[in-house]
């Protein structure tokens, strides 16, 4: 066989570059590793793919240009899909119909350009020399970002908390209270919940009453978005400094993200003898924080990367990928709430529990009793308005959550506090670019449960807000001393989320 040589780079240049276009989008918020499973699920299909027409045209001019043709279609076909239906207005046609309208044409063409390839005798030397040229274009232009951006920025975080604090602990360790830290994302506060879904939460709050809850009532979170929140919380400070170190027009979330890794919080309890678990929520930093002694539910790590999403959603792919990634995600979420109690009998050690778990937030997977939802779309920020589905769905956390502390309760090794609480409101609806005051009002109302060893109604204000409940429960119950600092709120673009603005007043007693 005759293979006729040429310097074919376009197939696979051109392959590369959807994955670098969505890194370099979102530069920001990954790290290299995530580019590993997207290069890899590319790359493979196109090797094998250009082998196999490299021996059926015994040409690689035309087996690369095939290749390319059918790159270029295969990951162009969800931004097309989505603006078709936007522009056909397909949107109360079936998903499956109008796919199959978009299909047909994607098809078509890769159909023609087989053909052509086999009836041409040309030996499309000038058209792989062209499509070689346009190739290393795009990628140099997507490398220019990546060569001048800064992957290494050095920062400076100052706190009045010292690492080397110690609790004075006794050498019998198992008189010490192992610590749950759940963290439920977008959990709206009980009066939005009456006013804005119309959902009366009682049952579930007073079943956390009757096993020995503090319902704190005026809580507020400190931020709108859980990057800002969440590492302001593990690191007891504000963040706003934010602002000062990456500016204001930034989006730049590797300092916040920093300190998920670094946390004061877990870094005083590792000092002093206690083994410090987080659980893999399927979100940036909390899916695994490298500091904590173990990760766990982290088994499909890879496949529950955002980015691996964001390629498959806008790929040829995008009408069965949610059916091939959700059954990942559920079992990590299930795997979470099975394991919850279960970490007490692992261990000699007292335990500091992180489960950050992505719930009741969207996309709306789940009803009430767990029964599982179709939905189209696993790209967060293309989820609907959708009460019912949040309502659902936090019904659904609400149920789990009880069974995971009656466990925890009913079989405790050791004391325990829990802390249930979440990173935000809701947002359902929410104009991002021109939000209402209730809208920002109804994102920073939270929830702030607090279950203590002993009962001490005067220990919690209802008042009391993220950035302070760790010092609160560290100078009650480890002797630390720790000055409590002014609950404030603050609010910032999603665009803008270092541009900080006090809004601390919606939340005060008239």
């Amino acid at each position: 066989m005759q293979i006729e040589k040429s310097f074919t780079l376009h197939p696979f240049l051109l392959t590369f570059f959807p994955v670098f276009l969505i890194f370099t989008g979102n530069i920001t918020l990954l790290d290299f590793n995530h580019l590993i499973l997207p290069t890899l699920f590319v790359l493979i299909p196109t090797i094998v793919l250009f082998i196999f027409l490299t021996f059926f045209f015994k040409n690689t001019n035309k087996s690369g240009l095939m290749v390319s043709l059918t790159v270029l279609l295969f990951f162009s076909y969800g931004h097309i899909f989505r603006e078709s239906n936007k522009f056909l207005d397909l949107s109360n046609a079936s998903f499956d119909i109008t796919h199959w309208i978009l299909f047909t044409p994607f098809l078509l063409i890769i159909i023609l350009g087989f053909l052509y390839c086999i009836k041409t005798t040309r030996k499309l030397n000038n058209v792989t020399s062209i499509l070689n040229i346009i190739s290393i274009t795009l990628i140099i232009f997507l490398a220019i970002p990546l060569i001048t951006y800064d992957f290494n920025p050095q920062y400076n975080f100052q706190d009045d908390i010292s690492i080397s604090t110690e609790f004075i602990l006794l050498d019998n360790l198992d008189k010490y209270p192992d610590i749950y830290y759940i963290i439920l994302d977008e959990y709206a506060g009980e009066e939005i919940l009456n006013n804005s879904f119309n959902y009366n939460n009682n049952n579930f709050i007073n079943f956390l009453d009757s096993n020995g809850f503090h319902i704190l009532k005026q809580t507020t979170s400190n931020y709108p978005y859980s990057f800002l929140s969440i590492s302001s919380a593990l690191n007891m400070n504000y963040v706003n400094f934010f602002s000062e170190e990456v500016g204001i027009e930034s989006q730049d979330r590797r300092l916040a993200y920093k300190l998920f890794h670094d946390n004061r919080v877990m870094q005083l309890f590792e000092s002093n003898g206690y083994s410090t678990v987080n659980f893999n929520s399927g979100w940036g930093p909390t899916t695994a924080i490298k500091m904590a002694d173990q990760n766990m539910c982290t088994q499909e790590h890879y496949f529950s990367s955002e980015m691996l999403i964001g390629l498959l959603s806008n790929s040829m792919l995008n009408p069965i990928y949610v059916d091939l990634l959700l059954p990942v995600d559920r079992e990590r979420v299930l795997c979470i709430f099975s394991e919850l109690s279960e970490l007490q009998f692992k261990t000699e050690k007292p335990l500091f529990v992180l489960a950050h778990i992505m719930l009741p937030h969207g996309p709306y997977v789940w009803g009430p009793d767990g029964e599982h939802k179709k939905i189209n779309t696993l790209n967060k920020s293309e989820v609907e308005d959708n009460k019912q589905g949040y309502i659902d769905q936090l019904t659904f956390t609400n149920k789990m959550i009880q069974e995971v502390i009656e466990k925890i309760v009913e079989n405790d090794k050791r004391s325990e506090i829990i802390i249930i609480q979440s990173d935000h409101g809701a947002s359902i609806p929410m104009d991002w670019e021109n939000p209402t005051e209730q809208m920002q009002y109804e994102r920073l109302s939270n929830i702030n449960y607090i279950m203590l060893p002993d009962v001490n109604d005067n220990l919690l204000e209802d008042t009391l807000t993220p950035v302070n409940v760790f010092r609160v429960l560290l100078n009650n119950y480890f002797n630390t001393n720790f000055e409590l600092l002014e609950n404030r709120v603050y609010y910032s673009e999603y665009d803008k989320p270092f541009n900080f603005t006090e809004i601390t007043y919606m939340f005060e007693d008239p």
